[in-house]
């Protein structure tokens, strides 16, 4: 009796806990002023990065150093046509889902049904020592398909992912910006899906974490705007005609 007790005990108290985690996780949202600060670099479509002064980084390489309590990333926009999911993984662990549906009714490309809030922040976790963060777009929610860091692992061999060093609130942060579409700039035919590779399909940010800058000159593309997204009627066209991308 007092065994079944016990255990009902820890599973109501593992409950409660799990339910506390959540909720604290899905209430994280940065501030108006913070989130323009990163938004200010959000340009329209095939623009130059408006910022020059933003040191970029080897997106393989960013880590906490020392561990962090509460690590935490937020959504600042997207411009694209596809529903992407992002995913995480910590010193090379099983990847997580962060977020299924990037869309919202207020991004540049809004959507009413939507679910995320521009600012919108998630808790990937607290850990010690030595942390490397690993981040990955599923564009459409593809099972089969995925975007990270690395280019050579990327399915068609290209840069889909870029982040650059900002300080915002006083505080270090990253912000990163991903490439949804397949193949080269303009390419059609085959699996090509006459990217644009402008990498504002998903925007996000990360407190605290740091990298290595950069080395080497960047392709082309990833010197155009970071989050050029252009205005509404300009990039509707991929919400209507951009293909399944699994």
């Amino acid at each position: 009796m007092q065994s079944k007790f016990l255990t009902g005990l820890i599973i109501a108290t593992v409950s409660v806990a799990s339910v506390f985690h959540a909720t604290t996780a899905s209430a994280l949202q940065l501030s108006n002023s913070i989130w323009s600060e990163f938004n200010q670099y959000v340009q329209r479509e095939r623009l130059q990065l408006s910022g020059a002064e933003l040191l970029e980084l080897d997106p393989a390489s960013l880590r906490w150093a020392n561990g962090v309590d509460n690590a935490e990333i937020y959504f600042i926009n997207e411009g694209a046509g596809f529903r992407n999911a992002l995913y995480y993984s910590v010193n090379n662990s099983p990847e997580r889902l962060i977020w299924g549906d990037i869309a919202s009714p207020n991004s540049i490309l809004p959507e009413s049904n939507g679910p995320l809030t521009l600012g919108q922040g998630f808790s990937l976790g607290s850990y010690q020592g030595d942390t490397q963060l690993s981040l990955s777009l599923a564009p459409n929610g593809s099972s089969t398909r995925r975007y990270g860091a690395v280019a050579a692992n990327n399915p068609d061999g290209l840069q889909h992912m870029v982040a650059y060093n900002v300080n915002a609130g006083g505080e270090n942060w990253v912000l990163i910006g991903f490439e949804d579409l397949f193949g080269p700039r303009g390419a059609t035919g085959g699996e090509n899906q006459n990217s644009d590779r402008d990498f504002n399909d998903v925007v996000v940010a990360v407190r605290g974490v740091t990298g290595n800058a950069a080395v080497g000159v960047p392709e082309p593309s990833a010197m155009l705007a970071l989050l050029g997204v252009g205005s509404f009627f300009g990039l509707r066209r991929r919400r209507q005609s951009t293909n399944e991308a699994q």
